[in-house]
């Protein structure tokens, strides 16, 4: 035992109160059972061979153990800690890819060419990415728990709001054109598409720049409302022709 080393010799005294510890608790307990199932009369006797009993196991509990069997405790002990390392380093692994992956749905969900926003079920903004922040007007700290109404114009409110309605009774998903105010004092025309989840606690929408689209649009309808009174105005026949020459 003198040429053990200092950590061989922890071993041994680790193992030897453990083996201590549980051979008295046993014998503990067996005296109790057995003290109350034996009559009065037995229990000096019972007493005397429990005492017996402990010496005997004590002294074969403390018996050493060989220099081999320690060898074999450290090198299990050993086992054991590059066995965690392995799963330590696989955890991390697991972890780094996973991360890797979030990093790209998030890029890819931050950078989209439209804005997406996640709502509550009372309309306030819980969630959007940079272009939905962008499109408002608004940094993205500012933008969070506000309302997205606050965001839509008077003209577009009672749509909005209508449309809100029927995303919360569970129509699916559905789509509606609002104009939104940006900046207080600038127009934003999108194609708004969402779909209601979570049982009606949450709402996802995506908004579409259609602001360029709606202007056009408009352009086109008042040049054709000029060109229509500028016939009905005329005091000349106009006639309408194709490239054949005729009407």
């Amino acid at each position: 035992m003198g040429n053990l080393s200092k950590t061989e010799k922890y071993l041994i005294y680790t193992v030897w109160r453990t083996i201590n510890l549980d051979t008295d608790l046993i014998d503990y307990f067996k005296g109790k059972v057995m003290k109350k199932n034996k009559p009065q009369g037995d229990v000096a006797s019972h007493r005397q061979v429990d005492v017996k009993q402990i010496g005997r196991k004590k002294k074969e509990a403390t018996l050493p153990i060989t220099r081999g069997e320690t060898r074999r405790l450290i090198r299990e002990l050993q086992a054991r800690q590059i066995e965690l390392e392995i799963q330590s380093e696989a955890l991390i692994q697991s972890r780094a890819e996973i991360e890797a992956v979030l990093r790209q749905y998030s890029d890819l969900y931050d950078f989209a060419p439209a804005g997406y926003f996640t709502l509550g079920r009372d309309g306030t903004i819980r969630q959007t990415n940079q272009i939905g922040a962008h499109l408002l007007g608004v940094e993205y700290s500012d933008l969070i728990r506000q309302g997205f109404n606050r965001f839509v114009s008077d003209k577009s409110l009672p749509i909005f709001n209508t449309f809100f309605e029927m995303l919360l009774s569970g129509e699916g998903k559905i789509t509606c054109e609002i104009e939104f105010v940006k900046n207080k004092n600038e127009l934003l025309w999108a194609d708004v598409e969402a779909t209601c989840f979570e049982g009606g606690n949450e709402t996802r929408a995506m908004l579409t720049d259609i602001t360029e689209r709606k202007r056009t649009e408009d352009a086109l309808k008042k040049s054709e409302a000029q060109y229509r009174t500028l016939i009905e105005l005329a005091s000349d026949g106009i006639f309408l022709v194709n490239s054949d020459g005729r009407y």
